[in-house]
């Protein structure tokens, strides 16, 4: 059977990167307001979303320091740069993003709390 392989954008990585410096500033300060009122859940929740942000910029930073980086253009005539990384990687790599949203959605129905810049 052979391997099958993805590509990732190198301008979205960035973009991944920066959202999760953004979200974990915000979800950092979220922590330090929360430990007052000893609101264990919503602070699990907050140290989960921490978590995730951090686990997904440094294997987003991996990435991009250690993968090949090839350059195509596109339909439109615009230059990309993309990774190509296996289905095992990006798979680990999409369980992390859901895991993210599932935080972020738990924060925003349970508690009303949004650390979506967006």
């Amino acid at each position: 059977m052979e391997e099958e392989y993805f590509t990732l954008e190198v301008g979205r990585i960035n973009d991944h990167i920066k959202d999760c410096i953004k979200q974990r500033r915000i979800t950092f300060e979220l922590i330090k307001d929360y430990l007052k009122e000893e609101d264990f859940f919503l602070l699990g929740t907050l140290c989960e979303l921490f978590s995730y942000n951090t686990k997904i910029k440094s294997e987003l930073e991996f990435l991009l320091e250690n993968m090949p980086i090839n350059e195509k253009i596109n339909s439109s005539g615009v230059k990309l740069k993309e990774i190509i990384i296996d289905a095992g990687t990006m798979f680990q790599f999409e369980a992390l993003m859901m895991a993210k949203h599932f935080s972020n959605m738990d924060l925003r129905q349970n508690m009303n709390i949004s650390t979506n810049l967006h």
